[in-house]
C-alpha cells in the first residue's frame, strides 16, 4: 500500500471501494425494479440459504421484501451469473 500512496498518485482513481481493480459481484446487480430480486438474490447467496427460502411463509412473514417465486429469482439469478461471465470472458484475469 505504501508503494502505491508513494508511486502512483491516482490510484485511487482506479480502484474500488475494496483497493482492488477487480470489480464487485454487486456491480452487476442493475439498481431498477428488480431491485428486490437483487436483495433476495443476495441474502440468500450470502447466508448459502436453498433458493425455496424465498417461498417460505415464516419468512414472509418476517421481512418486508415482496413476495417472490423461487422460479422467478432463480431466472434472476441465472441472468446475473450470465452477465459476470460474459464480462469474465471480456476481461479475462
Amino acid at each position: 500500500m505504501q508503494h502505491l500512496k508513494a508511486a502512483h498518485k491516482g490510484y485511487k482513481g482506479l480502484t474500488n471501494a475494496n483497493g482492488t481493480l477487480q470489480p464487485n459481484i454487486t456491480a452487476f446487480l442493475s439498481v431498477d425494479k428488480n431491485d428486490s430480486l437483487n436483495k433476495w438474490a443476495n441474502w440468500i447467496v450470502i447466508k448459502f440459504l436453498p433458493i425455496g427460502f424465498c417461498e417460505d411463509h415464516h419468512t414472509r412473514a418476517c421481512t418486508k421484501l415482496p413476495r417472490v417465486s423461487r422460479r422467478t429469482l432463480k431466472a434472476h439469478m441465472f441472468a446475473v451469473m450470465k452477465t459476470v461471465e460474459e464480462y469474465i470472458r471480456k476481461h479475462p484475469p
